[in-house]
């Protein structure tokens, strides 16, 4: 009976975890920035007004953040209220689409090339001036990860994690240099060749072929990461068939999104690296997770 009685609650409480958990989205663009600030404009609210009715339809609580609602300040608000409402086992999908770019790195974390990688937001100057812009508004890689493991261990090894990145937050200093065919001329880069840094003599350092940690850890959330062009490409915009601009990662999701009978993150993962070609001409995505 004593046997009997434990399976029961073991089987409530799992059962009440999978019943309860929930589908969130964040979904963030940035595409209208200040003139003051330095950045092209690009079509980056084109991918949350693409994105938020597929994944509504796949059962998603989506919450979304453009232009000037995307600060730092913002964004942090964001993952914070993203976080306080989520639960064990739940579904996350967090996403970007903005400029990116490199800055050197603050805390000595980055001994491979000594570059962060920033998420630009809506407030962030893409040049450094001393005094007056020195990076404050700036989203670094390493507050970025700072959140998502928050989330990871919030909704824990029996929920997921999808993160997504529309933007060159990885790429070299051949950013905003890459050639494109006859017709493709108008297509927006995602980010910069210009490396924020106060010293204007700074030194890329030589990247190494280190061996990257895995993202696996049974104590957290698997997750799923997918950048929208490898270290040293491009990020280009890609058209529709009316010529209308979006990111080519989130087009690609969006497709594979549309196309999928049920949500798993992993299989969306694969999906990109399977058939990121029929989208993107000029990149290859970046993916790392628990695969």
């Amino acid at each position: 009976m004593i046997k009997k009685s434990y399976f029961f609650i073991a089987l409530v409480l799992f059962l009440s975890i999978h019943v309860n958990a929930k589908k969130v989205a964040l979904l963030v663009g940035i595409g209208n920035y200040p003139t003051s600030g330095g950045w092209q404009i690009i079509s980056s609210t084109n991918d949350i007004y693409l994105l938020k009715p597929l994944l509504t339809a796949k059962g998603f609580k989506v919450n979304i953040l453009v232009n000037a609602q995307a600060t730092k300040t913002g964004i942090e608000t964001g993952l914070n209220k993203l976080i306080k409402s989520t639960s064990t086992g739940d579904e996350i999908f967090v996403h970007f689409s903005c400029h990116g770019q490199q800055m050197e790195d603050d805390n000595g974390d980055e001994t491979d090339d000594g570059l962060d990688e920033a998420i630009i937001p809506y407030n962030a100057q893409r040049m450094y001036e001393k005094g007056i812009y020195e990076g404050k508004n700036h989203f670094r890689d390493d507050l970025l990860g700072k959140y998502i493991e928050v989330l990871r261990k919030k909704v824990g090894p029996k929920g997921s994690i999808f993160l997504s990145l529309d933007a060159c937050h990885s790429g070299d200093g051949v950013r905003g240099e890459a050639e494109v065919e006859d017709g493709d001329e108008d297509l927006a880069i995602r980010g910069d060749s210009y490396i924020f840094s106060p010293n204007p003599r700074f030194i890329r350092q030589q990247r190494s072929n280190r061996h990257k940690p895995t993202l696996k850890n049974a104590q957290l959330a698997p997750i799923t990461v997918v950048s929208a062009c490898q270290p040293s490409e491009s990020n280009f915009e890609t058209k529709d068939k009316t010529n209308k601009h979006f990111g080519s990662l989130s087009y690609l999701l969006a497709n594979i999104i549309r196309q999928s009978p049920n949500v798993s993150f992993t299989s969306w993962g694969n999906s990109v690296k399977v058939d990121y070609k029929s989208v993107m001409k000029y990149q290859k995505p970046y993916i790392e997770g628990d695969f």
